[in-house]
């Protein structure tokens, strides 16, 4: 091809010795599959640039640098491939520029990338390349003749990075030592840069590793060996023969020796009266004349070499040889001055008397002749005096074992023995590398015992300056180092043992813990002693101190007789945690244990945990049946109820007669719908057929429940029980002028609503009663109300919680209906705030949630529609989201953002603030609704919601169905009335205020009108409407108890068509919001009743904020 002169002209046989045979073939491969992309000459830089298809990708980038001259040739390659250097890649690119002609390079210039799966597949048959072999690289030791005027030495050892030439000769060719580059940091260089490329990557990195050992900073192409001051040194040049590294001396012949590890001390030697000082090295033979110099600071090695002048220094033998351990300073500095020193005849005594003890204790000296005697040498010794003592302890507290440890250091002077404190001082004689390796090997020793010597040992790295301040042991702990650890010290050489006192024959019992408990009778009949009993081997361990010691967490107990028992046995932690919650349930001051009989599940965790359990005839009669219902006898359903009970109800039946009849309360909390009310009325028939066969009293039943319900309750009886007196209650008792005695004389059951109850509370407790029945018992859930007092407070026999929702919002709710129902299951509310609310709600405590779900599991019964009423038709739910008009959006968007603002600057205080909060609260939740219903002005604006609803409402009258429309906001339902109004279509109407209740729902159940408006605070319980098989959902709450409520209206027992729900959300509103809200409030519910569901919480600040926030 056409070229300048200044152009690479090769031929195939050049390229071909470049790269290699086997690459050379690669090339041509992918120069025929038009791999290359683009080449490019650069002739200022005499470099071929270019872009080659590889298997990557993305192209690789290729660049051959080129000689100088009239005719250039490739001296260096660069490739971003992993192979790096003269590659298939560099050979396609030579053999595209140079060989093939300039028309086929064009064309190969426009080829386009193979598409990504040739790639691959190219990539899976693709051979390795071959690699290419290094070039030898070694390390050149010379002596080097630096300044006469150096204190140190005019020669140095220096290092040279060398190559093997063509002709076999070791030459430096330009290398230098700062240029060595691994594949991590090598780039694009230029030429001067490129020297890497000739060498494998494990010669790279030696080279690149050795240079940073040493400390003289940068270095062009020789370094000294005196900079290296890392011992390191030593492991690289081991190293350095598998790296590919070649280590020889520059001379011609000249030897370099590697010897093994040397030793560096002084000999005292006697010279006609004087002693002369002098280097010694032990390990290796060295020539009189020889010449020595120290490596590193501390000294970490040693070169010497041949000292006769007449030789030159390419003609010196060199040797090198590390040190066995760091040498003495002191012989060090003998050696670098280069000539020994003479203690004259008159300074002898003073030498062997003053100085000589101190230059033993700091080298090694010694007189390998026995001229000189020398002072003998002894390290520093670790001292420890350990003192048993008893300590007489005041009142009935147990003694106080122990052991007192005293530190110290011993060192040997001149034969006398001198006592150092274990912090550092600046005393002479101290040796503190000594101490610290001694100090290091006792702690490695006691490593189990670190209250022994953490305060006393000093550590300069953690700032701890050390003490010789007395440690003292008690107890387990004095116990435990006397036996287990005083032997370890007694087995080190450098540590004295000095035992003073008289210790204790201390044993510890290893044996497995044997637990006894008892359930025993007491002065009280909801009350039981527990008794709790630990023996190893024959040893009672005492309780107090054994669960004194489990909760401060002890790893061990000491007894009085010395004894002792580790505390790591796992039945000992559960022993702990049911002690600690048989102690946080008692709601008395007492001195002793007790367990209430309500607290089955507790006593049954005990007994599984002891060895033997014994329990008195009462608690077994009261107790048993509550684990296994099905182990007592089953009660007869009275033949007086006139109702078929469900096998689930007749299940539930015999475990309320169970209760009553063990004088337990409880809590029947199944699903809305599924005939709780039937399940009470035959509790009520058995109750009153037991009284009259026992020839007790037939007392009257006190049932409890909101207005709405009260009228249905009193139907119920009259339907499943007509043979009971009812009497139900529409007045306070002095306003309707009736005299309670004569009440309770001509009454079986008397219901009351819980507004009556309140006001006639103290009469109604002045009666006897056989028992008190709270229905729709959510109404009490809240502990501080006065309804919830008074029902806590309320004298009966026997209690029964009826809901179906028995917790909506937290856990204290559920604590609520059990102090009532089961006063001895959680006695004391703020016990049960931290045993289980902080730790569920707040912690998400998976395991104190399955302890509750445990604790509760016996008295309480719920039952789900999906799993006992499997024959009831489904009930279909669906999210109907809606998108507010546009002057609709502006409005709710410009009140939004006023509220906003408002809201979230007062929830620092909530409570303080509450009543605003929800204020706003309320008034978005109407804006999404319709604006009318805050402002008249916005009358004109349409209502999304109404609009949807009157759609579907005209199909399904249409279609002779019938709906359920509930709302929170009875304006909202009267605009409801008032569209239905204008299509006319009939409706029943029901809020609080309605006074014909009974009038009300009997029109719609059996009268024609297709829709039902209900506030769904006045009707979402207490109703049977299954008349209707379509609920509409107005406006969604937080709270997904009342909506439950509200459809199980329809979707009950007694339904015989499916159910379809519809809940209308407006879209980008605040219901969003609340929908996901509710959804949290569900899983709470839901962790507690059901299995396997996540935690939640009553509404919080973070509730509220999440409700107001974008």
């Amino acid at each position: 091809m056409p070229s300048l002169p200044s152009q690479p002209q090769l031929g195939a046989l050049q390229i071909r010795n470049f790269v290699g045979a086997d690459t050379y073939q690669r090339g041509i491969e992918y120069t025929a599959h038009k791999r290359v992309l683009e080449n490019i000459w650069d002739p200022q830089a005499r470099q071929l640039r270019g872009k080659i298809v590889g298997n990557a990708e993305v192209p690789y980038s290729a660049i051959v640098t080129f000689t100088k001259g009239e005719f250039p040739e490739p001296v260096i390659s660069a490739c971003s491939c992993p192979v790096r250097q003269r590659c298939k890649h560099i050979a396609a690119l030579l053999l595209a520029y140079v060989v093939i002609p300039q028309e086929t390079v064009l064309a190969i210039g426009q080829v386009k990338a193979p598409p990504p799966w040739q790639r691959k597949i190219a990539a899976l048959l693709e051979e390795n390349e071959a690699p290419t072999t290094p070039s030898p690289l070694g390390v050149q030791f010379e002596l080097v003749e630096t300044n006469k005027n150096r204190k140190k030495s005019p020669v140095m050892l220096g290092l040279r990075p060398v190559t093997l030439n063509d002709k076999g000769r070791w030459v430096y060719a330009g290398l230098k030592w700062g240029a060595f580059r691994t594949s991590e940091d090598r780039g694009y260089y230029y030429a001067y840069d490129h020297q890497s490329e000739d060498f494998s990557e494990a010669q790279n990195q030696w080279m690149k590793d050795f240079y940073t050992l040493q400390q003289s900073g940068y270095a062009d192409t020789i370094i000294y060996l005196e900079h290296f001051g890392s011992p390191l040194l030593w492991d690289m040049l081991g190293k350095a023969k598998d790296s590919g590294i070649v280590l020889r001396a520059a001379g011609k012949g000249q030897k370099l020796d590697f010897h093994q590890p040397v030793t560096l001390g002084i000999d005292a030697l006697d010279n006609d009266g004087k002693i002369r000082l002098q280097p010694a090295v032990t390990g290796a033979v060295l020539s009189p004349d020889a010449r020595l110099h120290i490596i590193g600071s501390p000294g970490h090695g040693l070169l010497w070499y041949d000292g006769d002048e007449d030789i030159a220094l390419r003609e010196r033998s060199l040797h090198l040889a590390p040190a066995a351990e760091p040498f003495s300073p002191v012989a060090a500095r003998l050696l670098a001055a280069g000539k020994p020193v003479d203690i004259p005849r008159n300074g002898r005594t003073d030498f062997l008397e003053s100085f000589a003890p101190e230059l033993v204790r700091r080298a090694a000296v010694a007189s390998p002749d026995g001229s000189v005697q020398l002072p003998a040498h002894e390290p520093p010794r670790l001292r420890l005096t350990a003192t048993h003592f008893r300590q007489k302890a005041l009142r009935k507290n147990p003694d106080v074992h122990g052991i007192r440890l005293s530190w110290t250091w011993d060192y040997t002077l001149n034969g006398n023995i001198t006592s150092a404190a274990l912090p550092t001082d600046t005393q002479s004689f101290r040796e503190p590398d000594t101490e610290s390796a001694i100090l290091h090997e006792v702690s490695a020793a006691l490593k189990d015992f670190s209250a022994a010597w953490e305060t006393s040992f000093p550590r300069p790295l953690l700032s701890i300056p050390g003490s010789s301040a007395p440690v003292e042991l008690h107890n387990v702990a004095g116990a435990r180092f006397a036996a287990d650890a005083l032997p370890l010290l007694a087995a080190l050489d450098r540590v004295t043992l000095i035992e003073e006192g008289d210790a204790l024959d201390y044993v510890e019992l290893t044996e497995a813990p044997e637990i006894k408990v008892t359930a025993s009778d007491s002065d009280s009949t909801d009350w039981f002693d527990l008794g709790v009993t630990v023996t190893l081997g024959g040893t009672e361990v005492p309780f107090d101190e054994l669960f004194m010691a489990l909760a401060h967490g002890e790893e061990f107990l000491m007894l009085e007789n010395g004894n002792y028992l580790s505390l790591q046995w796992p039945e000992y932690q559960q022993l702990r945690r049911l002690i600690e919650e048989a102690r946080s349930l008692q709601d008395r001051d007492a001195t002793t244990l007790s367990i209430s009989r309500h607290q089955a599940t507790l006593w049954e965790d005990l007994a599984e945990l002891a060895t033997t359990a014994e329990q008195s005839q009462g608690w077994q009669d009261s107790v048993s049946g509550l684990l296994d219902i099905s182990s007592v006898s089953r009660a007869e359903v009275p033949a007086e109820l006139d109702a078929t009970l469900r096998p689930y109800q007749q299940a539930g039946f015999e475990w309320l007669a169970f209760l009553h009849d063990n004088g337990l309360g409880g809590v029947l909390a199944d699903d809305m719908g599924l005939g709780k009310t039937v399940q009470a009325l035959a509790l009520i028939c058995h109750a009153h057929n037991t009284a009259k066969a026992q020839g007790r009293t037939q007392l009257p039943y006190l049932v409890i429940a909101p207005t709405s319900v009260v009228p249905n309750w009193a139907s119920e009886t009259r339907r499943f029980a007509p043979h009971l007196r009812v009497s139900a209650m529409t007045e306070t008792l002095s306003r309707n002028d009736t005299d309670l005695a004569g009440l309770l004389a001509g009454s079986d059951i008397v219901i009351a609503s819980y507004g009556l109850f309140r006001l006639d509370f103290e009469e109604y407790n002045k009666a006897d009663w056989a028992g008190l029945i709270l229905d729709e018992a959510q109404f009490v859930k809240n502990p501080a109300t006065i309804a919830s007092k008074q029902a806590r407070t309320f004298r009966a026999p026997f209690k029964l919680a009826i809901t179906g929702t028995p917790m909506e919002n937290n856990l204290m709710e559920l604590w609520s209906l059990f102090s009532i129902a089961s006063p001895g299951l959680f006695p004391n509310a703020k016990n049960f705030e931290e045993l289980y609310r902080k730790p569920i709600e707040k912690d998400g405590d998976k395991a104190r949630l399955a302890q509750l779900r445990r604790r509760i599991k016996p008295l309480i019964m719920r039952r789900t529609k999906e799993v006992v009423a499997t024959d009831l038709p489904p009930k279909q739910e669906q999210v109907l989201e809606l998108t507010l008009s546009p002057k609709h959006r502006v409005i709710y968007q410009r009140h939004l953002q006023r509220e906003r603002q408002k809201v979230l600057g007062m929830l620092e205080d909530l409570d303080k603030n509450r009543f605003t909060i929800f204020r706003s609260l309320t008034m978005l939740r109407q804006l999404a609704l319709d604006p009318s219903l805050v402002d008249e002005a916005y009358a004109g604006v349409p209502s999304s919601k109404l609009d949807a609803l009157m759609e579907q409402l005209e199909d399904l009258v249409a279609e002779d169905h019938r709906a359920l429309i509930f709302s929170q906001f009875t304006s909202f339902l009267g605009k409801a009335a008032e569209r239905l109004d204008a299509a006319g279509i009939e409706y029943a109407y029901l809020d609080g205020s309605t006074t014909n209740r009974g009038r009300v729902i009997d029109s719609f159940r059996e009268g024609t009108a297709p829709v039902f408006l209900i506030s769904l605070k006045a009707g979402g319980f207490g109703l049977n409407l299954t008349e209707a098989d379509y609920c509409f959902l107005l406006d969604p709450w937080w709270n997904p108890a009342s909506e439950n409520q509200a459809v199980d209206r329809a979707h009950r027992i007694g339904q015989t068509k499916n159910v379809m729900v519809y809940r209308l959300v407006a879209k980008d509103t605040i219901e969003e919001k609340v929908m996901a809200l509710k959804e949290k409030k569900a899983r709470l519910f839901a962790s507690v009743m059901d299995d396997d569901a996540e935690f939640g919480s009553a509404l919080s600040v973070d509730d509220v904020r999440g409700l107001f926030e974008d």
